[in-house]
C-alpha cells in the first residue's frame, strides 16, 4: 500500500475548502472545522489528502483586494478553522495540493514552508 497505509486504514480526500474567500458561510466553514475535527479523533485514517483550493485568494468582489496566504495563516490564527486544521495535521499525516484558487503556492517558493511549518501538513507543490 502506499503512503504508509495499511490494510483497514481509510485514506480520506477533500478538496474545494476556499477558507479565507468572501462567499464561504461561516456555517460551511464550521461544518468542515467540526469534520476536522472528527477526522483527528478517528483512529481508522491515516492519511487526509487535500485536491486544492483550501485557501481562496482568486475570488473576491472587484472592490476588494484578496488576502495572501501568509495573510490569512497570520490574520486568522487564532480561526476555529486553522486551530481544527492544525489539530488534524497533528494527528494525521496531512498532503496538501494546490489548486488554482490557492495557486501562489507553486509561484512563491516561500510559501510551501511556510504553511508546513505554520499548520504541520506536507505541501506538494513541485
Amino acid at each position: 500500500m502506499s503512503a504508509g497505509c495499511v490494510a483497514g486504514e481509510l485514506v480520506v480526500f477533500l478538496s474545494d475548502i476556499h477558507f479565507g474567500g468572501p462567499w464561504l458561510p461561516k456555517s460551511t466553514e464550521k461544518v468542515v472545522t467540526d469534520f476536522f475535527h472528527s477526522l483527528s479523533a478517528r483512529s481508522d485514517v491515516s492519511l487526509v489528502v487535500i485536491l486544492g483550493d483550501v485557501f481562496e485568494e482568486e475570488l473576491h468582489p472587484f472592490n476588494k483586494h484578496p488576502p495572501s496566504i501568509p495573510d490569512l495563516l497570520h490574520d486568522h490564527a487564532q480561526d476555529p478553522f486553522l486551530i481544527a486544521f492544525k489539530a488534524l495535521c497533528a494527528s494525521k499525516k496531512v498532503v496538501l495540493l494546490p489548486g488554482n484558487h490557492d495557486s501562489s503556492i507553486f509561484r512563491n517558493p516561500s510559501l510551501p514552508s511556510l504553511i508546513e511549518s505554520t499548520l504541520g501538513c506536507q505541501v506538494w507543490h513541485r
